[in-house]
């Protein structure tokens, strides 16, 4: 009886902590009370809207995004398969584009079994379920096994912190772990990256992206479908002109077959030595839109045909 009463006793002091209490109510409203859940990250300091998120009656951009999140794309398995770094590529080549994927090197299921000593001299490491922390190695440097997998496991805390959130297609799923090619630009750094944002299939905006590890403030650029600027979409980051690739066709017609069976998705791609190739699919995009883009981009996403999607997508 000592014992037991000594596990309760811990169970109640896990929850007399309010940080921890908070936490557990956001994932388990998440899935089920989506405008309760939404309510409470606000009122938690999670999230800090700029305008009041209407659910019910969605019209700006981030409400619709909040609503395809709460009502399709957490309960998709092809969304599920689609956040994951390592499921995505069979869906790139169902869609026809499986030339665009990056070469794979392997793929493991338990990060302790990645043979370190025989991996490539220039690749990149990464868990497929999440964002950042990946392992980059350039030249054939020395790899030190327990600071890559210590960054792996933060990879793993961010899924916790994806279901409180409420984004739990990113949080569901086994994780893996993969090592694939390194991709470089001409000059041997980080290759420009070309954000598509697709609606119904189509691409209307590409954020290009540069100087991402350059150590100071990346150079974010948006542009319409036809190269005009709209920086007045967003203009946190720096500007810069930004080169209009030799592929620009071909990765439009990418990113309308990658985001066809979607209201809304970004295609990301990057230009390698004038060959586009797949980066990730990005349900949910961060980042602060301006009022202008909320209602532009708000009306792209038709509500009207949500039974079609749900439909397809959500079985």
């Amino acid at each position: 009886m000592g014992k037991i009463r000594s596990v309760f006793s811990k169970i109640r002091n896990v929850f007399t902590d309010r940080e921890v209490r908070r936490n557990v109510i956001l994932l388990l409203t998440a899935p089920v009370f989506p405008r309760l859940h939404l309510r409470l990250r606000i009122k938690y300091g999670h999230y800090t809207p700029e305008n009041p998120i209407d659910l019910k009656h969605p019209k700006l951009f981030n409400e619709k995004l909040f609503w395809l999140q709460y009502y399709i794309y957490n309960k998709s398995p092809l969304v599920e398969q689609c956040y994951d770094k390592y499921l995505v590529r069979s869906f790139v080549e169902q869609q026809g584009c499986g030339d665009t994927l990056n070469p794979l090197y392997g793929v493991w299921d338990d990060m302790n079994d990645i043979p370190w000593d025989s991996l490539p001299e220039r690749c990149a490491i990464k868990a497929t379920s999440g964002w950042s922390n990946h392992t980059f190695r350039t030249h054939g440097e020395t790899i030190n096994p327990e600071e890559v997998k210590a960054r792996l496991r933060r990879v793993e805390k961010k899924r916790i912190t994806f279901a409180q959130e409420g984004i739990t297609f990113a949080a569901r799923g086994k994780q893996h772990y993969i090592c694939e090619h390194l991709m470089t630009s001409n000059d041997g750094g980080f290759p420009n990256d070309y954000k598509f944002y697709c609606f119904h299939g189509e691409p209307k905006y590409v954020l290009w992206i540069t100087d991402r590890f350059a150590g100071g403030e990346p150079i974010e650029v948006y542009k319409d479908i036809d190269w005009n600027d709209r920086q007045d979409i967003c203009d946190e980051f720096g500007y810069a002109n930004a080169p209009k690739p030799s592929c620009y066709d071909e990765m439009l017609e990418i990113a309308r077959k990658l985001s066809a069976p979607f209201p809304f998705v970004r295609v990301d791609l990057y230009d390698i030595g004038g060959k586009p190739v797949f980066g990730e699919l990005t349900f949910a995009p961060g980042g602060r839109h301006s009022a202008v883009a909320q209602k532009e981009m708000g009306e792209l996403i038709h509500m009207e045909r949500m039974k079609e999607y749900k439909k397809a997508l959500c079985q």
